[in-house]
């Protein structure tokens, strides 16, 4: 398996973006287990503080979100591992539970999870995947100041359109803060821009009740660079970025299950949806509700091909028989739209690229509704 974080500064060779671009984990990777969405239609995961033995639980509430999102308390729960009833704000309160009002990070609290790795001297609870994987090649801390804006910026959405968890520490005067990143908008010369949901917004320090009535939001605002101290700051916040920590989303494969059509995750017609080859043999599977008589175009895409990395697409229908398989290939697939007779299953499966670029092993998949089939 591929470490997270090998050969991270080639990818700056990729350019700049053009104006307007924008990215969001919760669209291009899916958003099977959120609950909230934005007026602007991006949803997210926001577990907040109660303000009653929390006031040092940020890093809960963003490790509890990612987890969500990534499908990894989905995955404990579907094993009857645990409970989570109301999704991120279940899983804080699960961190509160066992850790009671300690500061921590947000990467470790991954580790704590799932694997138990994080240090000696964790409470009792956690390890909730232990002996399955190995938690610790899932994260990476990354400090965001080592590099002037125009290799920070591309390194960061580089993190998200490798399809990572993003999370990252600030200082709030003297305090060390984190948040929940959920995409970026690159507007060239007007700025780029970071959307980020954090556990201390709207509640004022009063207690509300049982977490999940409390207040949800997502927030927009510019990342900047002063030149002369060489920090990184969210312009109208009193935060100074710290540190990125990044998050792998849940996949069978980590765990060493072979993935099936029961874990299909959930397409619409024309959604591009991000994927991911996690190793030799990996088969992600995908769902789409066609109509019988919906003529399909199925299609996908190295995110970055480099002619060593090749991909496959197959197409089954509900009873499982074999509608399509495509050639192995280095870039493209887009095969000739068929007649649905109803739901489809769609498997993406790739043999392994050679490169130690994060980006290699990402790909899109898109299904289209064409013209009426005759």
């Amino acid at each position: 398996m591929k470490y997270l974080w090998t050969t991270l500064l080639p990818l700056c060779c990729l350019g700049a973006g053009p104006e307007a671009e924008s990215f969001f984990s919760s669209r291009e990777w899916g958003h099977d287990y959120l609950r909230q969405v934005s007026p602007e239609g991006i949803w997210y995961a926001d577990a907040n503080k109660m303000w009653q033995n929390d006031s040092a639980l940020c890093w809960a509430g963003v490790t509890a979100n990612l987890l969500v999102w990534g499908g990894w308390a989905h995955y404990v729960e579907s094993q009857g591992l645990a409970e989570f009833p109301h999704a991120e704000d279940s899983v804080m309160d699960y961190y509160q539970q066992c850790w009671g009002d300690v500061g921590f990070r947000a990467d470790q609290g991954f580790l704590w999870f799932t694997d138990g790795s994080s240090y000696s001297q964790a409470p009792q609870g956690g390890k909730l995947l232990a002996g399955r994987l190995n938690a610790r090649e899932l994260v990476l801390a990354y400090a965001f100041k080592e590099h002037p804006p125009e290799i920070e910026f591309m390194l960061l959405k580089a993190f998200f359109q490798a399809g990572f968890g993003v999370s990252m520490s600030v200082h709030s005067g003297a305090t060390l803060h984190e948040i929940t990143l959920w995409g970026y908008e690159d507007r060239g010369d007007e700025g780029f821009f970071i959307y980020f949901s954090n556990t201390d917004d709207c509640n004022g320090g009063k207690p509300y009740g049982a977490r999940e009535n409390g207040p949800k939001q997502l927030t927009r605002t510019q990342l900047v660079f002063d030149a002369e101290k060489g920090e990184y700051y969210l312009m109208d916040r009193a935060f100074r970025a710290n540190q990125l920590r990044l998050f792998r989303q849940f996949d069978k494969y980590l765990i060493g299950e072979p993935e099936t059509p029961d874990d299909a995750r959930p397409l619409e017609y024309d959604q591009v949806r991000y994927g991911r080859i996690d190793g030799a043999d990996d088969i992600d599977w995908y769902r789409i509700d066609a109509a019988p008589g919906d003529s399909v175009a199925v299609s996908a895409a190295l995110l970055k091909p480099d002619h060593t990395m090749r991909l496959q697409a197959s197409v089954y229908d509900e009873s499982g028989k074999s509608l399509y398989a495509s050639q192995w290939a280095t870039d493209e697939i887009a095969p000739p739209p068929f007649k649905a007779d109803g739901p489809l299953h769609i498997a993406i499966s790739g043999r392994l690229s050679v490169s130690d670029d994060m980006l290699s092993d990402v790909y899109t998949v898109t299904v289209r509704q064409s013209a009426p089939a005759k």
